[in-house]
Formats: C-alpha cells, structure tokens, sequence
C-alpha cells in the first residue's frame, strides 16, 4: 500500500513553493496528483510549512481524483514550462512520527526518479524551523 504524501516543488528564481495534493488513485491503486495547486511564499513556508504538509497529508486518503489535477489540466508545454522552473520533492509519512523528503530528479523518459540514499528525514513532531531547514537541505540534493 502506498504511503500517504504530497509533494512540494521549489521554484528556482523566485524561491516560494507549490504542494500538489495526492490521493490513491482508484482506477489503478496508485498514489497520483489530484485536485488544485497550493501556492506558498517562502516567508509562510518558514513559519506553517509543517502545518500545511501534515494538513494535507491528514486528507490522503479522503481524497478522491476524479478528474486530472491542476497541473495535469495545463497543456504540456506549460507543463514542461513548470517543471523546468521547479524543483521536485515528494514527501510521505513512513510512521506517525517520521516524515520522508525524498528529492526528485528528471529521468530520462521524461517522468521523475529519485536516487537511493537520498532521502532526508524529519522526525515528528518538530518546529516548523526544523521542517523548513530539513525541507531545504533535500531540495539541495535535486
């Protein structure tokens, strides 16, 4: 069974970030992207960041995709705009009390991958200076 997550992107110029939900996708049993994207500046993100990824992660599993998330609705040239201009963590909740950012990287087939050994992790519950502090040393490593 996968774990429930969401995943953050970074965007490299301006530095605010962006949470994609995630839910099981019921037509094939994966975790997928669902519903619309959650804009944060850098400044929220340092002091609620933790607040809003446990938040979302909390809803994983009553959500329902039942159409394509925001960033799927975009054409795919605003799409590849959007990955270009981001950097990618995926972050799930491996126990009640230990949270896993793991980096994300381009493959070569044009999806992302992420490397083994990676992985940061963030135990809980911790200060959202912690988190934030955590959260910028995985995104060091994409």
């Amino acid at each position: 069974m996968d774990l429930p997550g969401c995943s953050i992107y970074l965007n490299k110029k301006s530095g605010d970030f962006v949470l994609e939900h995630e839910a099981i996708s019921k037509e094939f049993g994966w975790t997928t992207s669902c519903g619309s994207l959650v804009h944060i500046s850098n400044s929220e993100m340092i002091n609620k960041g933790i607040n809003v990824v446990l938040q979302s992660i909390s809803e994983f599993f009553q959500r329902e995709k039942l159409e394509k998330s925001e960033l799927e609705k975009l054409p795919i040239a605003q799409q590849k705009k959007f990955e270009r201009a981001h950097k990618l963590l995926g972050l799930s909740l491996n126990r009640q009390d230990l949270l896993r950012l793991t980096p994300m990287h381009k493959g070569n087939r044009g999806g992302y991958i992420s490397t083994p050994g990676e992985e940061i992790h963030v135990d809980l519950p911790c200060s959202n200076q912690e988190f934030y502090q955590k959260l910028m040393e995985a995104f060091s490593k994409c």
